[in-house]
C-alpha cells in the first residue's frame, strides 16, 4: 500500500514539472498564468456557491423532514 502513496505522489510532482517546464519552454510566463486562472477560478466559485449552499440546505431538510426515506 506504501508503494501507492510513493508512485501517486511521483506522478503528481512529475505532472506539475513537466506543465511548467513546457510553460517555460513556450516563452509563457507561468506564474502570471497560474494567478491568472486562479483570479479565474474564484470567479467561478463565488459565481456557484449561493446555488451549491441551497442544493446542500435543500437536501438536508429533506433527510432530516424524513421526505428523503420516503422517496427511496
Amino acid at each position: 500500500m506504501k508503494w501507492v502513496l510513493v508512485l501517486s505522489s511521483s506522478i503528481i510532482l512529475v505532472v506539475m514539472m513537466s506543465i511548467i517546464l513546457y510553460g517555460l519552454l513556450q516563452g509563457i510566463n507561468v506564474y502570471e498564468a497560474f494567478v491568472e486562472g486562479a483570479k479565474d477560478g474564484l470567479t467561478v466559485v463565488v459565481t456557484l456557491l449561493p446555488t451549491l449552499i441551497g442544493l446542500m440546505m435543500a437536501v438536508g431538510m429533506l433527510r432530516t423532514s424524513g421526505a428523503l426515506d420516503g422517496l427511496t
